[in-house]
């Protein structure tokens, strides 16, 4: 049996559309971020503890969020790398139309990252979406290092 040129060629281009579908692409979730960390009073907090936070809710139901902790620098600055992801050509073609149906359930739909830092004044945490510049500043009440957020011992004995 032989196979003509056209039915190869047919067969062919819906094996190279087949693999770029299946092909996990990567893409930015959230660029580097630099955030300085400062207490009511403009000091620049030493040594805070600062959590960063990203997921990409139009490619995954639950968001496929992740998170990494930082320490500020000794002028309260902490730089968290950009954010990247691998998702294929058919999730990327798919899923949008599925999370968009589900947003109700979750509530969230696209790209999220946040930074997040205990004691902060104006917000519960800093946000980027995408669309608007990165926030660069977080203020908190007070300047905390790892020490002040342990658990104190209470000094009795059982």
């Amino acid at each position: 049996m032989k196979i003509s040129n056209t039915k190869r060629l047919t067969f062919m281009t819906l094996a190279l559309i087949l693999a770029a579908g299946a092909y996990p692409y990567e893409s930015v979730i959230a660029p580097e971020w630099r955030v300085r960390v400062i207490d009511v009073e403009g000091t620049e907090c030493q040594r805070m503890p600062v959590m960063e936070r990203w997921g990409h809710y139009s490619l995954f139901l639950t968001g496929n969020t992740d998170s990494a902790d930082a320490i500020t620098d000794e002028r309260g600055y902490v730089i968290f790398p950009e954010r990247r992801m691998r998702a294929s050509g058919v999730r990327r073609l798919i899923m949008p139309f599925i999370t968009k149906a589900l947003t109700m359930a979750h509530g969230s739909h696209g790209v999220h990252a946040s930074v997040h830092v205990n004691g902060l004044t104006d917000v519960a945490w800093l946000s980027y979406r995408g669309e608007l510049p990165l926030p660069e500043t977080a203020k908190v009440q007070r300047c905390l290092t790892q020490e002040d957020l342990r658990p104190k011992e209470s000094g009795t004995h059982p």
